[in-house]
């Protein structure tokens, strides 16, 4: 199930105790799957020393999701076809060839062809038919996968049967046997992709559970995106843009991935927390930051993401949570950039995180970096820093 990126988690950043903050998605199955959520939140907090903190903030959203699969079911046997030649299946043609719909007669047919050169191969996730090499697309079991013609299920991906289907290519109809998706492949929970090695699959489908999301075995998405590759759309899952099939944010997002510990990220300064929505409890790879230069990109910002497994706020940065630059007045952390307020006597203005006074925008009015004691996910304390008025 997809939830929308809207309904982002709100960091609770309390001395004093407060209800944690939780993001609600509710789905029912139809056909391919839909479901909405919605979630809410607000978190108060009191900095010690020379500064206090807090952050606030709501979200609601919808979420769909389907279930993917990817491999690949062209198969290399003895096959004489020349380009033209009448075909059931790869097999049936000269190695470099493959068994293609042929419309030039007005009808839909099969035939030994070059391949394309463009588009998925069968058994790759789709969107629609402009996505495959061979120009079909078929959604069937909770799955949208490229399909090809057939003979039998060994023509086939593991994770598609053949099957005779009424079909449309390039406008073009006709009853041919098809690689369909199966459905086969049971559900296996996992938290880091090694887990769903073994079935060709990544750790990236999310699966409502009383309004849990967790994570199970998927297939890898069709875009190209790799980890930190910019994405965006309205879901943490995004097959569109990504590889990993998992993006962190609706418009200045990046692709992420499941992850045990900071080695499955692979280092390059990306850290594994939390997923910055509390109803999803996996952990994931996030851009490690310590100060707001460190996250260049725009429509980015350095933020607190609660990290529960390890009961600590990491700093990462993730997409924008509010308009307010730093330095601003406001009322509520949400209204921030950072998702950060801090609170200064009478004083309340959105702010930035900080390692040593320099990092501070002084054209902002900003100019030094002072302790800030937020409470941690699972209780307790812990100071950050961030950038204060004179």
């Amino acid at each position: 199930m997809r939830i929308s990126l809207a309904a982002t988690a709100v960091l609770a950043l309390l001395v004093a105790a407060c209800p944690p903050n939780t993001a609600v998605g509710e789905g029912e199955g139809e056909g391919e799957g839909e479901g909405e959520g919605e979630g809410e939140g607000e978190g108060e907090g009191e900095g010690e020393g020379e500064g206090e903190g807090e952050g606030e903030g709501e979200g609601e959203g919808e979420g769909e999701g389907e279930g993917e699969g990817e491999g690949e079911g062209e198969g290399e046997g003895d096959g004489t076809g020349d380009v033209g030649a009448v075909c059931d299946a790869d097999d049936d043609c000269l190695p470099a060839l493959d068994c293609a719909f042929d419309t030039t007669g007005g009808t839909l047919a099969t035939s030994c062809q070059n391949p394309s050169g463009t588009g998925l191969a069968p058994g790759s996730p789709c969107d629609d038919a402009t996505d495959c090499d061979r120009g079909l697309c078929i959604t069937a079991n909770g799955a949208s996968l490229c399909s090809a013609p057939c003979a039998a299920a060994n023509d086939c991906a593991v994770t598609q049967s053949c099957d005779t289907r009424s079909v449309s290519v390039g406008g073009t109809g006709g009853i041919v046997d098809v690689c369909v998706p199966n459905g086969d492949l049971p559900s296996t929970a996992c938290a880091q992709d090694a887990d769903c090695a073994a079935g060709g699959q990544v750790c990236n489908e999310l699966v409502d559970n009383a309004g849990t999301l967790n994570l199970f075995c998927g297939f890898a998405g069709s875009g190209a995106g790799q980890l930190g590759d910019a994405c965006a759309g309205p879901y943490f899952e995004n097959d569109e843009d990504c590889a990993t099939g998992l993006c962190d944010g609706d418009t200045n997002g990046i692709c992420t991935k499941a992850c045990n510990d900071d080695a499955d990220c692979g280092g390059n300064g990306f850290i594994c927390t939390g997923s910055g929505f509390t109803n999803i409890p996996g952990t994931f790879c996030a851009d490690l930051c310590t100060k707001e230069a460190d996250c260049a990109t725009a429509g980015r910002s350095c933020q607190l993401r609660r990290n529960v497994p390890e009961n600590v706020f990491d700093l990462t940065c993730n997409e924008d949570r509010g308009t307010v630059a730093s330095g601003t007045d406001a009322t509520a952390g949400s209204e921030c950039q950072s998702n950060f307020l801090l609170t200064d006597g009478a004083e309340r203005y959105c702010t930035e995180f900080c390692a040593i006074a320099s990092d501070c925008p002084s054209g902002a009015g900003l100019t030094r970096c002072v302790d800030v004691t937020v409470t941690k996910p699972s209780g307790g304390t812990q100071t950050v820093q961030a950038c204060a008025r004179p």
